[in-house]
């Protein structure tokens, strides 16, 4: 194996490792974008313990955003996903020693990538009804303005009418 072979082979190495290590759990107020780490290595054993991490650190957020009211099916599909991939995964470390092209992996490996997009979807959403809400409130707060200063300038022609006479 050539040098440059062999150096690709350990950053990708020391790359999934730290992915594999990382906490489950984020500090509230991170965006998704910082969580969702996409591991690809040829001729690794998939990381599957980090990929489920990933998905309920995305679901947690979700809950956060208020996906429990504002987006039930989603986050509802997004524990339904999770909890397949998770058997899943249990069954095929059962079987015997994961290997990348197992199809039971790859069912769970899909599992997990489908319930950390229904994860990200409850996610979207939640925010999207919370930016909606504050958006009607600006608009009430905007008209509330509009009336206020036509009320004022009404005010302030019958002064100015009232001089005039």
């Amino acid at each position: 194996m050539n040098f440059r072979w062999q150096s690709l082979l350990i950053v990708t190495t020391v790359a999934a490792s730290l992915v594999a290590c990382a906490p489950n759990r984020v500090q509230p107020g991170t965006s998704p974008e910082n969580v969702r780490v996409v591991t690809v290595v040829p001729g690794m054993v998939y990381q599957s313990n980090s990929e489920l991490a990933r998905t309920e650190t995305v679901i947690a957020l979700a809950e956060d955003a208020g996906a429990k009211q504002t987006q039930p099916q989603a986050l509802g599909a997004a524990y339904k996903h999770l909890e397949r991939a998770k058997v899943g995964y249990e069954y095929a470390e059962e079987e015997d020693e994961m290997e990348p092209e197992d199809e039971l992996q790859i069912e769970a490996l899909w599992y997990s990538q489908k319930a950390l997009a229904d994860a990200e979807l409850a996610l979207a959403g939640a925010k999207a009804n919370h930016d909606e809400a504050k958006i009607a409130d600006l608009q009430r707060s905007i008209q509330a303005l509009r009336v206020e200063l036509q009320r004022l300038a009404d005010a302030q022609a019958g002064l100015v009418a009232e001089e005039a006479q």
